[in-house]
């Protein structure tokens, strides 16, 4: 039966909803269709950035770099080939080497200072393992002088090894004082690790080590995302971490509606990388999830934030709800703490938004453990605020400007907390409260 090649149109529609690593493995396999794929935009569910890692959906793709001896060599070089290589480069002598910490190419993201290209622990380790080396010297040579049988001659056995480790790790340090080369050959290798229907799939592909690290990763990035006209899309984009420089191709971009920042102490060094990374058509953001409350001293600092549809607060400190939530810019906000406050002190946010009007379409909700809580706030509203009108599950206050002040709660399963369930654990809460200024119908 003769087949026929897919149609132009239909071959976009198809790349469109295959898995993005698949696209990826096909592209690379057939050339013809590279352009296409390129045009066809790329979804993803979930990123992570690593400085010699990239991580799509479940597949990672790792970059190391391992080392050959003719010879049996040091078991920890052994232990490091095993998990696809160190993420460092190695100089000629065999000691760790970070040029890329210092490196920025156009297209690359940076998210804090530059580094030192040696590490500043080297001269330490060093004198650290001829420290050590000594001590287990000098405790061998009296147990070599004397006669020794059964459990003592495990006990030198033991220290010879742990002394032939020592040796083989000061061989670098050691080629560096007598300036000559390591005896070991290095290599560059890609580690795929993959989960295809619950089985772990692990593929490996080694180069010539002739260039560094932070020059491979380049080239990976750029294979995986260079090239492509439209925005890469993800539903959430996390905040990269322990990453100080990412290597992406030039014109990378994410579409995403959800930007999840973590610890705001972060924000004055990471806030610039992240926009840098996103489409103008993200803004403005549907939420923006943040650790920890923001304090007046961010506000217009960041308005990509601030302009948020609404803000997403978590935390496990025990603060004040009213200095969490009372100079917030946003006019929708999610608070999902750890801790669980009492009636009283969602009451003063009821009586602040008394005394400070908010627009029409404020709205501050509240993750609650016990409805109990919720219907002692809407007790403390009828009996403390005047011309209030109750209803199961709400009290209404009037406001000025045709508006209303309501207090309200309802079930976290409930239909209007379908976008909430997306900031919060469900199976932690069981009501959200709301409090929110709307207009008088």
């Amino acid at each position: 039966m003769r087949t026929r090649p897919l149609q132009y149109e239909t071959l976009k529609a198809v790349l469109l909803y295959l898995n993005p690593n698949v696209r990826f493995q096909i592209s690379h396999r057939l050339p013809a269709i590279r352009i296409t794929e390129k045009v066809v935009p790329l979804r993803v569910r979930q990123f992570e950035f690593g400085s010699f890692r990239t991580t799509i959906n479940k597949t990672t793709y790792k970059l190391g770099v391992c080392q050959r001896k003719k010879i049996p060599g040091d078991p920890n070089v052994m232990l490091w080939n095993s998990i696809g290589g160190v993420g460092h480069d190695l100089d000629q002598y065999g000691l760790e080497h970070n040029p890329g910490n210092t490196v920025l190419y156009e297209g690359d993201v940076s998210f804090c200072r530059k580094h030192p290209e040696y590490p500043w622990y080297m001269e330490e380790d060093e004198l650290r393992l001829r420290e050590e080396l000594r001590r287990l010297e000098n405790r061998m040579a009296p147990k070599i002088r004397s006669n020794i049988s059964g459990r003592k001659r495990a006990d030198i056995e033991e220290l010879a090894s742990r002394m032939e480790g020592i040796r083989v790790s000061l061989i670098p340090f050691n080629c560096r004082h007598d300036n000559r080369s390591s005896p070991y050959v290095c290599y560059l290798q890609l580690t795929i690790l993959s989960i295809l229907s619950g089985k772990r799939i692990k593929k490996i592909q080694r180069y010539g080590y002739t260039k560094k690290l932070h020059e491979a990763m380049k080239d990976l990035n750029n294979m995986l995302f260079g090239g492509r006209r439209a925005p890469i899309q993800i539903p959430e984009f996390r905040r990269p971490c322990h990453c100080p420089i990412i290597k992406l191709p030039v014109g990378f971009k994410l579409k995403t509606k959800y930007l999840t920042i973590d610890y705001v102490q972060f924000l004055r060094h990471t806030y610039d990388p992240v926009m840098l990374m996103l489409d103008d058509s993200c803004f403005p953001l549907n939420a923006v999830s943040v650790t920890d409350r923001i304090d007046v001293e961010y506000h217009e600092r960041f308005p990509e934030i601030d302009n948020a549809r609404k803000l997403v607060i978590s935390n496990y400190k025990d603060e004040d709800l009213l200095a969490i939530v009372g100079n917030v810019p946003n006019q929708k906000i999610l608070l999902d703490y750890s801790r669980s406050y009492e009636a009283t002190e969602y009451f003063e946010v009821v009586q602040s938004w008394m005394k400070n009007y908010k627009p029409i379409g404020t709205c501050y909700s509240f993750v609650v453990q016990e409805e109990k809580t919720a219907r002692e706030l809407l007790d403390l509203v009828s009996e403390r605020v005047e011309n209030t009108e109750r209803r199961e599950r709400c009290v209404s206050i009037p406001m000025r400007n045709c508006s209303v002040l309501e207090v309200s709660y309802t079930s976290i399963d409930d239909s209007c907390n379908m976008e909430n369930r997306k900031y919060v654990n469900i199976m932690q809460w069981k009501w959200v409260l709301h409090i929110q200024v709307v207009e008088v119908e």
